[in-house]
């Protein structure tokens, strides 16, 4: 027997939020150059612009590691494979800014910031880097160590409310800080509010199922995090791709709470 949310089952203190990505579900990113296409225009660096980043504290924008340094991993883009993605040399300060950019923001309302990182060395990095972000000067959520898998991407997000701002200075930084190994890409990197979503929640033995309005061929990634505000979200098992307008997955879970979101990064 299946009960929807408002019928009041045992998981009814669950919520969905959803942030709806651009330009499928017709929310814009507030950043101007998130996949990196334009290549290095768009954000600005404290780090040095430096093709073929041999040099700690330096960074690209290319399409393989590996063109610029062949101690690195060949590897493509996350977006399509094929296009640039940022490509970081990590450095021995924490406090240099790997990538900045300001935008203008809503008061009292809240955003996301996401995005995508790889580790670049080739073979175990002995220095994995440690990524941090902060928005107008204060840290948003906990750092983000990128696991030393080589080819594999790694998600992240994290929430922001503007309160009475009306402009955020979004920086990440390499909380690393030692130079050799510490080599990775970012890309996909989106900043855009949050907007709720007709996700609906069903239980039956301990297990959840979370359905929401799709599009088909369109990729989605769903997490949940355990209490909110959130940290850190985790990824529900691997990304789905719609076959239709109506998507769900399901997740076994114990006794508590988990709430959920739906993450679409095209």
């Amino acid at each position: 027997m299946r009960n929807n949310l408002r019928s009041g089952v045992w998981l009814a203190c669950v919520t969905f939020i959803c942030l709806l990505g651009p330009p499928a579900m017709g929310q814009s990113n507030l950043l101007v150059n998130g996949n990196f296409s334009l290549g290095n225009t768009g954000f600005t660096s404290q780090y040095t612009y430096l093709p073929g980043t041999s040099a700690a504290g330096a960074f690209d924008v290319g399409s393989n590691p590996q063109s610029d340094n062949a101690g690195w991993v060949s590897m493509g883009d996350h977006t399509t494979g094929t296009g640039l993605m940022l490509i970081v040399n990590g450095g021995a300060n924490p406090a240099q800014i790997v990538w900045s950019e300001t935008v203008n923001v809503t008061p009292n309302t809240s955003y996301a910031l996401s995005g995508w990182a790889a580790d670049i060395f080739s073979g175990t990095d002995p220095a994995p880097p440690n990524l941090a972000f902060t928005i107008n000067g204060v840290q948003v959520g906990n750092p983000v160590q990128i696991q030393p898998s080589n080819f594999v991407w790694q998600s992240f997000t994290t929430l922001w409310n503007s309160q009475s701002s009306t402009q955020a200075v979004i920086d990440v930084v390499d909380l690393t800080t030692i130079a050799y190994g510490n080599d990775f890409a970012l890309d996909d990197l989106v900043f855009a509010p949050l907007s709720t979503n007709s996700t609906t929640l069903a239980s039956i033995y301990r297990s959840v199922e979370i359905n929401w309005s799709s599009i088909s061929n369109v990729t989605y990634q769903v997490q949940w995090t355990p209490s909110l505000p959130a940290s850190n979200w985790f990824n529900l098992g691997n990304p789905v791709t719609a076959i239709g307008t109506n998507t769900s997955v399901w997740d076994r879970v114990g006794w508590g709470q988990r709430f959920y979101q739906v993450l679409n990064f095209q």
